[in-house]
C-alpha cells in the first residue's frame, strides 16, 4: 500500500512515527492523532485516537522495545 501526499491533500501529514505494524501521524491543519494500519486500506477516518488538539507537534511512541539497551 502506497499512501502519496501531494499539494491537493487538504489535511498533510506533520510528524509520523512506526511501531510494529502501525503509523502514528499527526496532522497539521486539523490537529489530529491517527493511528494508521501499515499493511491494509484503512480509512484513516476511522482511525483517530484524538481530536482537535490544542497544539500539534512531534509524535513518539515510547514501548521498552524501542529503547537501545545500555549494558554496564
Amino acid at each position: 500500500m502506497t499512501i502519496s501526499f501531494t499539494e491537493t491533500v487538504k489535511d498533510p501529514p506533520y510528524m509520523i512515527d512506526v511501531f510494529e505494524d502501525f503509523l502514528y501521524v499527526t496532522f497539521y491543519k486539523s490537529h489530529n492523532v491517527s493511528m494508521i494500519h501499515k499493511f491494509s486500506n484503512s480509512n484513516v477516518k476511522d482511525r483517530i485516537m484524538f481530536k482537535n488538539l490544542k497544539y500539534i507537534g512531534d509524535i513518539v511512541v515510547l514501548h521498552p522495545s524501542k529503547q537501545k539497551i545500555i549494558s554496564e
